[in-house]
């Protein structure tokens, strides 16, 4: 007896690779689509006001981004703890409502535009000092999208 297997597909997926500077977009769980750019990342970064201290052996990053609102009803979106840095390793680290030194953060840490409006802000990540940084995630709650860009 002879048994035929059925042939197998291979597909390749690829992955764009997005770069500081590029925008990329993202639908929230709403249907909201928002054009988000990461525009500056500042390495290290300090926070404002002094009072905002790293852990012994961590660093500050300082990530801004910029959201287009691409839709036609206001957005408001946890920002900050919805972003996330990856070292080399793959560990990641998240973002708090810190206040960078290097501009204006999200108000309390959420993202709020109008429909087609346009919103900028600092987000502050502290990360192992001797860590470099690989690669940025904004993965918005219940979303399914994540929009990456590597460094």
């Amino acid at each position: 007896t002879t048994t035929t297997l059925p042939a197998t597909t291979t597909t390749t997926t690829t992955i764009p690779i997005y770069r500081v500077g590029q925008s990329q977009e993202i639908t929230f769980d709403g249907g909201d689509t928002v054009s988000m750019t990461l525009d500056r990342v500042i390495d290290p970064a300090a926070d404002t006001n002094g009072f905002t201290q790293t852990q012994d052996g961590n660093r500050f990053v300082a990530l801004e981004f910029t959201v287009v609102n691409q839709g036609s009803t206001a957005i408001n979106q946890s920002f900050d703890d919805n972003v996330t840095v990856y070292d080399a390793n793959g560990q990641g680290f998240s973002g708090f409502s810190g206040e960078a030194a290097a501009g204006p953060s999200f108000p309390n840490g959420l993202v709020d535009v109008a429909p087609n409006g346009t919103a900028s802000g600092w987000v502050l990540i502290e990360v192992r000092l001797n860590d470099p940084i690989s690669t940025v995630t904004y993965s918005p709650f219940l979303s399914g999208n994540t929009a990456t860009w590597t460094l």
